[in-house]
């Protein structure tokens, strides 16, 4: 009765901890971001740039060479948000699957996959 007791504990103890673990990340995970324009003129998607944490998402996303520290925007729902639009967003690495096909005429603008808008 004793070993029940101390493993039910035990598993209490480690459940609470793991809770509070996820739930401190779910508030880390949102970015706040800027629409800087509507479409970057190569890949026909919104530029936006990253106005906290900027660190953290250049970490999320392996790249902080975003030209001004504009990045194409990936994902979003097909809206034309209006220029100076602020939302916080949750982000991550674009897949190989997910590239798109954009012209060279202007400069390259590296890319962000939008996963989540709140």
């Amino acid at each position: 009765m004793k070993r029940i007791a101390i493993l039910l504990f035990y598993f209490i103890i480690i459940s609470a901890c793991t809770r509070d673990t996820q739930v401190n990340q779910s508030n880390q995970d949102w970015f706040l971001i800027k629409i800087i324009r509507q479409s970057d003129g190569n890949c026909n998607r919104p530029l936006i740039t990253f106005l906290d944490r900027q660190q953290e998402a250049y970490q999320i996303i392996a790249n902080s060479n975003g030209i001004y520290g504009q990045y194409v925007a990936l994902g979003l729902p097909k809206v034309n948000y209006p220029v100076g639009t602020t939302m916080y967003v949750s982000i991550r690495q674009p897949k190989a699957n997910e590239a798109i096909a954009c012209i060279t005429f202007g400069p390259s603008y590296s890319h962000v996959y939008i996963d989540n808008i709140k």
